[in-house]
């Protein structure tokens, strides 16, 4: 027995020597530790060290050109550049730029749910910035919440393009100060005029087509470029008498069958008109037989239709 216990004192001090030594190479294995963390908190990445200006130039920069909207899920989305680091979420979320052009598109009822949401944000986080909006939908009941959204934000509208499948809502008329490029495309006739912006004192370019060009109101003087594709002949004329002041203009012409030419249009500062054939239209070669001499180089150039 006294052996035994013996035996035991031994090993139980060659134990604690042991234990001893482990912890002394633990202790070493620590001290190694914290000196490489000391080392790797020391160092700066290269990125982390541009100025906050710098980076939000780079994040804008990733995203299509402005009025180009990005997408608002995924990797090409500004969503993303809030997700890396605690650094980048706070430049990414203070820099407007980055969530003001926002597309709408139609997938489903809760998707378009997602997107209202979304959408409510990111016009949040664009504070004062002039905004792009594009929708393409069919859901009717998300339509007067999409009309809500374009009515309270209307005074900071820069880019808007619609596409509409139906169209049976109440006429949007609210001042649009800030509008310079309005592309309105509808499916279905509504009702009455879906769209009024005659006060839009910035308003230069519209693309149009032959569904929305009977239901809008605009001011049709101020414009530089139109475009109305596909159109009937007939839906033409009328409009481009009240845009003289044209410099670009294209027209997808589709034939009404009235063999009567419209009236003529005087285009006095067109600089570029595109025709197109949308479907079979033999009138197409007499729209622009109207003789008139070649403008002088000191002249501004014309264009009439026909």
């Amino acid at each position: 027995m006294l052996i035994a216990l013996e035996a035991d004192r031994a090993r139980v001090a060659d134990l604690e020597a042991q234990i001893l030594n482990l912890e002394r190479s633990l202790s070493a294995l620590r001290a190694e530790k914290a000196l490489a963390e000391d080392r790797l908190h020391s160092y700066k990445y290269p990125v982390l060290t541009l100025p906050n200006e710098i980076v939000s130039e780079i994040f804008i920069h990733s995203l299509p050109p402005y009025p180009q909207p990005p997408a608002l899920t995924g990797p090409f989305s500004p969503t993303l550049l809030t997700q890396i680091c605690r650094k980048w979420r706070n430049i990414a979320l203070a820099t407007p730029a980055l969530w003001r052009a926002i597309r709408i598109t139609a997938i489903g009822a809760e998707y378009l749910r997602q997107q209202a949401q979304i959408t409510n944000m990111w016009l949040s986080r664009s504070c004062s910035c002039l905004v792009s909006f594009e929708v393409d939908i069919c859901h009717e009941s998300f339509a007067p919440a999409l009309f809500a959204t374009i009515t309270t934000h209307h005074m900071r509208l820069e880019y808007l393009k619609l596409f509409l499948l139906r169209a049976h809502l109440a006429t949007i008329q609210v001042p649009m100060p800030a509008l310079r490029c309005l592309d309105f495309r509808l499916c279905y006739s509504p009702n009455f005029d879906l769209l009024v912006c005659s006060d839009a004192p910035l308003l230069r370019t519209v693309f149009l087509d032959e569904i929305a060009v009977s239901h809008v109101i605009l001011p049709w003087a101020q414009l530089t470029t139109l475009t109305l594709k596909p159109v009937y002949t007939g839906q033409c004329a009328p409009v481009l008498q009240q845009a003289p002041n044209l410099t670009h203009c294209e027209l997808g012409l589709m034939n009404d069958d009235d063999d009567a030419l419209p009236p003529d249009v005087q285009l006095p500062c067109l600089e570029s008109l595109i025709l197109l054939e949308i479907d079979d239209f033999p009138m197409m070669r007499g729209y622009l037989e109207t003789p008139h001499p070649s403008p002088s180089p000191q002249s501004p150039c014309t264009g009439e239709f026909p």
